[in-house]
């Protein structure tokens, strides 16, 4: 959905405001809504995500930023860690130049959300976790930005493969699209805080502070829906709980 398909049900109520105006408020509504509802949600294929001396590394789709990473799920599977001559390991067990196999290490991974947790935390409840090795088991990630994280313990080993990882995401202020199921659903929510931040503009002949006021209370109204869709599994309070899943998430 381009933002140019809300432009006329914006400016509806904004007589003489310009469009780059109108779309400038558009833009900024449906940032503000997807930022109050965080409905906006991705997850992450292994494509997106890297891995690089104990970092993980989310690119986020085009157009959007990553508001926060709601958790990595760490799917059942195994993996072997291949340790060479000079120290280094693989998950591959082919030698670098130079070096031999000398052993061999097969781990087990289980299904379960892993608990988010801040580097101070873990400092205080978990020392030691930055150079934890003995634990086979992933007991928590740890944002080091807004698109990276560190698993804990680590052991060196690339588990992309085996991550999936959950976003709500924003668009960026260079968007000028949204996912299109997205914005049929709240297409409502989206005009409504579009039209308070066009309305609420001082000095403007198309400024209505009184209109505006109605508009954001029925913005606030789309994102408390929002927000209950979500608790509900993406399925209306009212229904019965199967017609009503959104399968593209």
């Amino acid at each position: 959905m381009q933002y140019n398909d809300l432009l006329n049900d914006v400016i509806l109520d904004a007589p003489g405001a310009p469009v780059p105006v109108a779309l400038r408020a558009i833009r900024e509504g449906v940032r503000l809504f997807c930022k109050e509802s965080m409905a906006l949600r991705h997850v992450v294929a292994s494509s997106e995500l890297s891995y690089s001396n104990g970092i993980y590394t989310i690119t986020a789709p085009i157009g959007t930023q990553i508001e926060s990473v709601i958790s990595p799920m760490v799917f059942n599977g195994s993996y072997t860690v291949y340790t060479f001559s000079d120290g280094s390991t693989s998950t591959l067990p082919t030698p670098p130049a130079g070096t031999t196999l000398i052993e061999t290490q097969s781990y087990s991974i289980h299904h379960r959300d892993i608990q988010g947790a801040s580097p101070e935390w873990l400092d205080i409840n978990y020392p030691g976790w930055r150079t934890a090795t003995a634990e086979k088991d992933i007991k928590f990630f740890s944002m080091q930005s807004n698109n990276t994280f560190v698993l804990t313990p680590d052991d060196n080993v690339d588990r992309s493969d085996y991550l999936v990882v959950s976003l709500v995401l924003m668009p960026n202020r260079s968007s000028t699209s949204l996912n299109y199921d997205f914005g049929n659903r709240w297409f409502d929510g989206l005009v409504a805080g579009s039209k308070y931040l066009l309305l609420i503009t001082p000095g403007t002949e198309w400024s209505n502070p009184e209109l505006a006021q109605y508009y954001k209370a029925k913005f606030d109204e789309y994102v408390m829906e929002a927000k209950r869709y979500l608790r509900t599994g993406f399925r209306h309070p009212q229904a019965d709980g199967i017609n009503h899943v959104k399968l593209h998430y």
